[in-house]
């Protein structure tokens, strides 16, 4: 199923909301997200744990915790107003997920072609010589090195950078048009991150597909996404293409995130933003962020921001004319 080139986007949702039952509590995940993402885009959310990023990115393929539940106004798919249960039929069809941890995602009892055959057995009609030789070509496709040969080996016997090669092949098995990809080289070092990164960015082209790609970590979102919505305590602090981002960003959460990118990457030294991001409930009034923001005021602790548009790009700050670096 290839994405379409028609003027609408492949997946549009306003005012997504999660939240997590804790008692007699309920404490708020995501408050308030819209998410477009059009054919053939990579769209990035960005922000440090606790952000309410891989909670947002779930709720999409309705795998939320036991206790979890999520909401939306509105829900358009290739142009399409959809509904939630309409949304969970295309999960593992045309909508799949990439999971961060590859050792979680696969069963250490069953080889990787068996896996990756189960994937193609639930989602195709191919036969079962069929789903043998494209389990061996989604292999190659993703570059695992011998792939027939290596179709009856155990995930243990691979290397995490494989392991997530094989993940990323189940993913792509009912050939999607919108890939979910959840923070998808965690505890890979650097040189396999960029490979994973490039090999997802050439089958996105390939294959015609729109990535939403989860990351905390703007230097691999200046590389690899389109757009990218900055998230904080479960809102939406900015939104943006990432080139206006990087060259102008408007929040001082989205300012500090480029800080310590810069930092770490060019002068190898840590800058972190001072305080910590709150629990889910520990959620401050008025802006999320003003505990931690050196320009708030008492009106930023007394009032909600709202998102405002600024030349294609939005942001929650009512400071945002005044910030300097």
């Amino acid at each position: 199923m290839g994405a379409t080139n028609g003027p609408d986007p492949l997946l549009q949702i306003e005012n997504l909301r999660v939240h997590y039952g804790a008692g007699r509590q309920q404490l708020n995940a995501v408050d308030g997200l819209s998410l477009t993402v059009g054919a053939g885009q990579t769209v990035a959310i960005v922000g440090e744990s606790g952000s309410g990023k891989s909670s947002a990115a779930m709720a999409l393929v309705n795998g939320l915790a036991a206790n979890g539940e999520w909401e939306a106004d509105r829900i358009l798919f290739q142009g399409e107003e959809i509904s939630r249960h309409e949304l969970l039929r295309l999960r593992g069809r045309a909508i799949t997920y990439m999971m961060q941890d590859p050792s979680g995602a696969l069963n250490p009892v069953l080889t990787v072609g068996e896996q990756i055959k189960r994937v193609l057995k639930y989602h195709t009609q191919l036969s079962k010589a069929e789903r043998e030789e494209q389990a061996i070509e989604l292999m190659e496709r993703v570059e695992i090195p011998d792939a027939a040969s290596r179709l009856d080996a155990f995930p243990h016997e691979f290397s995490g950078g494989m392991q997530q090669r094989i993940v990323l092949a189940m993913a792509l098995a009912p050939s999607p048009v919108l890939l979910i990809a959840d923070e998808p080289t965690t505890g890979l070092d650097v040189t396999v991150e960029a490979q994973i990164f490039a090999l997802l960015d050439r089958l996105k082209r390939e294959l015609s597909m729109s990535v939403v790609l989860v990351a905390h970590d703007l230097g691999v979102v200046a590389t690899s996404a389109d757009e990218a919505v900055v998230l904080y305590a479960g809102r939406v602090v900015e939104t943006g293409s990432v080139a206006a981002l990087f060259q102008q960003p408007r929040h001082p959460y989205t300012m500090g995130l480029l800080r310590c990118a810069h930092d770490l990457h060019d002068e190898n030294v840590l800058n972190p933003i001072p305080g910590r991001i709150p629990g889910l409930g520990e959620r401050p009034q008025g802006c999320v962020f003003h505990p931690r923001c050196a320009w708030k005021t008492a009106e930023c602790e007394a009032a909600v921001p709202e998102l405002i548009q600024l030349d294609g790009q939005s942001v929650a700050c009512i400071h945002h004319e005044n910030l300097t670096e």
